[in-house]
């Protein structure tokens, strides 16, 4: 089976593409198909960083912002370590690029550091902002990341 990765040349034409949207993230939290399998190990991040820089160069273009929404935090076991481990790479890669931007999702869905279906709003109630699957954004936490996103873009139009 092939991963995004795999498929990242074939969906990068010379063209300028004014927007394009890759979603990825959760099922990274898994060994490399001839690479390493002990996950958050040494050589697994340095696989993990090499093919997180490969995309962004991949996509980078002139006149095009790349925006990597980083992971929040989850409540199923297995992927509790993911965000802790990925995000300082991502953020690396990402941050303050010259076309690039980096958002934490995990400071605005789960501001305590750890998954919660709740956050308070800027009135003190209280806000849903996560599915009770322990994974997926409910509408007002997509609304909130994607205001991050927009921000970031409007951020860097001026």
């Amino acid at each position: 089976q092939k991963t995004a990765y795999d498929i990242m040349p074939s969906l990068v034409g010379s063209e300028m593409c004014i927007r394009d949207r890759l979603s990825i993230g959760g099922n990274d939290w898994q060994g490399f198909r001839g690479g390493p399998s002990d996950k958050g190990s040494a050589e697994w991040i340095a696989q993990y960083q090499q093919r997180v820089k490969k995309m962004l160069e991949t996509v980078d273009r002139t006149g095009r912002l790349v925006i990597w929404v980083g992971m929040p935090h989850f409540r199923i076991p297995f992927m509790v370590p993911l965000p802790d481990v990925v995000n300082p790479i991502t953020q690396e890669v990402f941050h303050d690029g010259d076309r690039s931007a980096w958002i934490d999702a995990a400071a605005i869905v789960s501001p305590d550091g750890i998954w919660t279906k709740h956050i308070l709003d800027e009135n003190g109630e209280a806000l849903e902002v996560r599915t009770d699957d322990g994974t997926h954004y409910q509408s007002n936490g997509a609304r909130l990341i994607s205001a991050a996103v927009v921000a970031a873009i409007e951020e860097r139009s001026d």
